[in-house]
């Protein structure tokens, strides 16, 4: 049945379903510590890796690149990219470039290999028994959504925060991927100061196919400011990722998932490139189905993350 359930559409799914007269752009500031050279290679090369040759209706370089040294004249491409001497700023739709995309870009701008990309996979029977086992999971997370947070009225009311550190001056556990997201969560859930426990999803990367190339799955836990009760609570859900990721090929209600969480944390991780990124601040233009949203990325040792505050205060 999944090779029935084809959707050949190069976008996120959940994006399909939001009505909107603007296009839900990502906003990146990217330092480097030496200008890049040969801007345009690097995207193009890219676009060859994410979007397969063989779709005739993946959008392409020349239809949809804006590449200027004037980030004040908007062109309205899908992708743009502003050059001022080693900084960069970047505007993506995100209905065609998912984190996988961001992490293949960085790879190519400064030769240094994400990790943790997962690949996608299926297996009789067990694979239905897990979706199942989600479906019965969501029911009950959908039930639990008392003292919801408010979203702020219009987008010049988001606030934007940076969020940089050493993964060596972290130590809650023996992973660092999860001291990552505890030292994230923690700050979080310290600044609402609620007394229920924070509905958190994590986007997960998979590799790009010829029929999703925005290609993604998510997991889903409480937080309640208890390391070990967050690393279990992510070991016992991991199946998450591969169920919603084969669900995403039957329906389309990612954004109904993202509206009962209270953060949405995406992380991404390099093997090195802390000696070449000086920062890299990543958000949106416009409010988004979840009242905060946090972007990480582990460039070696160094962390460097962005929150979106879409609730209000």
């Amino acid at each position: 049945m999944t090779k029935i359930y084809q959707n050949f559409c190069g976008e996120d799914e959940y994006q399909k379903s939001r009505q909107t007269d603007i296009k839900p752009y990502i906003h990146c500031v990217m330092k480097s510590k030496t200008k890049l050279c040969n801007i345009e290679d690097k995207i193009k090369n890219t676009y060859e890796e994410y979007f397969s040759k063989k779709d005739e209706k993946a959008i392409t370089y020349e239809s949809s690149v804006h590449i200027s040294n004037d980030k004040n004249i908007l062109n309205e491409k899908s992708f743009e990219v502003y050059c001022d001497g080693n900084e960069y700023t970047f505007r993506m739709d995100h209905r065609y470039f998912s984190g996988l995309f961001f992490m293949i870009l960085g790879k190519n701008f400064f030769d240094i290999n994400p990790v943790n990309v997962m690949k996608e996979f299926y297996i009789p029977f067990v694979t239905e028994f897990f979706v199942l086992r989600f479906l019965f999971f969501m029911y009950w997370f959908k039930q639990e959504c008392e003292e919801n947070l408010d979203f702020v009225d219009n987008k010049n009311e988001i606030r934007r925060e940076s969020l940089c550190f050493n993964t060596d001056d972290i130590k809650y556990g023996k992973k660092r991927k999860y001291n990552v997201i505890f030292h994230l969560l923690s700050h979080i859930k310290s600044k609402l100061h609620l007394k229920r426990p924070l509905k958190i999803l994590i986007p997960i990367a998979f590799e790009a196919t010829l029929a999703r190339y925005n290609n993604v799955g998510a997991i889903f836990f409480y937080f309640d400011g208890n390391y070990e009760n967050m690393v279990n609570q992510i070991e016992a859900n991991k199946y998450h990722a591969n169920a919603t990721n084969i669900l995403q090929r039957f329906v389309n209600s990612g954004k109904k998932a993202r509206n009962i969480v209270d953060v949405v944390l995406s992380c991404g991780c390099f093997d090195g490139g802390h000696d070449k990124i000086i920062d890299n601040y990543v958000t949106y233009d416009n409010i988004a189905d979840y009242p905060i949203y946090c972007l990480s990325v582990t460039f070696g040792n160094e962390v460097k993350s962005t929150i979106t505050w879409m609730n209000k205060l």
